[in-house]
């Protein structure tokens, strides 16, 4: 077995191009500054036991969601995506930096669609509050010509914005 083919070499010097051709060895990979990367992914107890441990947080989800007293999906769910930040960090071994800044990047990509859908609630709980939403239904529908597909979405937009709002606040 060669310990050569066990590593990939990626270049991180200015010349970039160059410096990967002229590695030739780890020795040269480390002369010139390269990063050196293992290509032996997954833990330390085989291929059998990766799948076990990645599917362990899927396991623990559907068994606290159908037992017979299940656990709320606002405790199952954050549970579950800690169990999986913990097989990666410990059992797979994945950089614990590159790993909390997934779970940040997963946030952020959790919370986009919600800001905008609470954005556009606010819009039409002001618009109706300072009475200015008839004059803006009235307004669209001129702009739309007719046009029932336009008329149709601004009708179910408004409707699930009233709709949802009274259900936040029943009085």
């Amino acid at each position: 077995m060669n310990i050569e083919e066990d590593f990939t070499y990626r270049c991180l010097t200015a010349d970039g191009a160059a410096c990967a051709d002229s590695c030739e060895s780890l020795a040269g990979c480390q002369d010139c500054g390269c990063v050196v990367l293992s290509n032996d992914a997954g833990g330390d107890w085989g291929d059998v036991m990766d799948v076990i441990f990645c599917l362990l947080p899927i396991i623990f989800l559907i068994y606290a969601t159908i037992k017979p007293s299940p656990m709320s999906t606002t405790v199952s769910l954050p549970l579950a995506a800690c169990l999986m930040f913990l097989v990666r960090v410990m059992y797979l071994g994945s950089d614990p930096l590159l790993t909390a800044s997934s779970v940040i990047l997963g946030l952020h990509e959790a919370w986009t669609p919600l800001s905008i859908m609470a954005g556009a609630i606010t819009l039409f709980e002001s618009m109706e509050a300072t009475y200015c939403l008839p004059y803006m239904m009235r307004e669209m529908k001129a702009l739309t010509a007719g046009h029932p597909v336009a008329e149709l979405m601004l009708y179910v937009e408004e409707r699930l914005s009233i709709s949802f709002c009274s259900r936040l606040n029943p009085f």
